[in-house]
């Protein structure tokens, strides 16, 4: 299938300014995604503000040293295309289970104890072709946009989802932030469509400032520079009872369906990043899935948030036609860095709620469309 709307496939490099600014876009789309789940477990299980601030720079961390890993092709490990790497959702609740039973450290052991499940998986995957097929990633891709719907209208709309709470003011930062990312898809020039993503998201910030919804809380409350103590490591509970078990199951349901979502992603990441695209290569499925399998042994060891594979970014590809590997090392430097510098990880998450939600809403419809080719 020839891609003649992608103007960098994956082996080829834009020039540097262009690395840079397509990096730090896909960073804002992924960056609240990858510290979401430690943040959900300091605001509900009580954990202290040093741990917090520990499992937040692992996921960070880990996020960073595996986006890059992704976005290689040596030793088998990496599928070799611009994959983002974080928290994954779908360990939300039976993490929030682990930490109330035992605290981060049983947490830790559990994610350890079921990420071979994901290692067993990916040895056979060239057994299960015929069954996790890309028809099969097709639909995964389908449900991921579903899902997706949702979250976004609630970010955009904020308040309770009832009509007394939306306000005009946030409808108007969404509306604008997304009638300028689609009108310039789709009536822009080239130079227009690649800039796209970021002259929308200026739009919305714009429009967000004039109307109020544009606060920096996070901002100027963080320092500038910042590591954990490393004492603040919650360690790992090697006291494994009876009343754990359900709690294993629920882990293992959960890795399988990230392995399951990490292949779809994996092949569309392919399909969208390939000029001349003719068949899913499983060698690099495979070689994807271990990184991504270590990323959840890696994490565990932390005890931090259980990772996988994003596809959220993954129609900013689509959006400026820039699939290059080399993005995806970029901006594992600009997380490395964030990790180091809370400021700046301030200023990120002060994205107004409007804006990112948007974004989600015409990202959406995009995986929409990748879903069904």
């Amino acid at each position: 299938m020839k891609r003649d709307n992608l103007k960098y496939d994956v082996n080829e490099s834009p020039p540097l300014y262009m690395l840079v600014a397509l990096a730090f876009m896909h960073v804002l789309l992924v960056f609240d995604a990858i510290i979401f789940i430690p943040n959900v477990l300091g605001k509900t299980a009580g954990i202290s503000s040093e741990t917090l601030t520990f499992i937040t720079f692992g996921a960070i961390i880990v996020s960073a040293l595996f986006t890059f890993l992704q976005s290689r092709t040596k030793f088998g490990i990496g599928s070799g295309f611009l994959l983002f790497t974080g928290s994954y959702s779908a360990f939300l609740l039976c993490s929030l289970d682990a930490v109330k039973m035992g605290g981060l450290p049983l947490l830790a052991s559990i994610s350890l104890m079921t990420a071979p499940i994901v290692f067993l998986y990916t040895f056979f995957i060239r057994f299960f072709r015929h069954i996790i097929t890309p028809a099969v990633g097709g639909v995964v891709i389908l449900l991921i946009a579903v899902s997706m719907v949702p979250i976004g209208l609630g970010l955009w709309a904020g308040g309770d989802g009832t009509a007394a709470a939306v306000s005009y003011s946030r409808l108007g930062v969404g509306a604008v932030t997304v009638l300028t990312l689609t009108l310039l898809m789709l009536f822009g020039c080239t130079a227009l469509r690649l800039w796209s993503p970021l002259i929308a998201m200026a739009s919305g910030y714009g429009t967000a400032f004039l109307l109020g919804e544009l606060t920096f809380k996070h901002a100027l409350s963080a320092p500038w520079f910042g590591l954990p103590p490393v004492s603040a490591w919650p360690g790992l509970e090697f006291g494994i009872q009876d009343i754990h078990y359900p709690l294993i199951a629920a882990f293992a349901m959960a890795m399988m369906a990230s392995m399951i979502e990490s292949t779809g992603n994996i092949m569309l990441v392919q399909q969208i990043s390939t000029r001349d695209f003719r068949r899913v290569s499983y060698d690099q499925v495979q070689s994807g899935l271990y990184c991504d399998g270590l990323s959840k042994v890696a994490a565990g060891m932390l005890g931090t948030a259980v990772p996988s594979l994003y596809c959220d970014n993954l129609p900013l590809i689509e959006m400026t036609g820039v699939a290059s590997r080399r993005i995806g090392a970029i901006g594992a430097g600009i997380l490395l860095v964030l990790a180091f510098m809370p400021k700046v990880s301030g200023v990120i998450l002060d994205m107004p709620g409007p804006v990112i939600g948007g974004f989600l809403v015409v990202i959406a419809a995009l995986l929409f469309h990748a879903g069904f080719g």
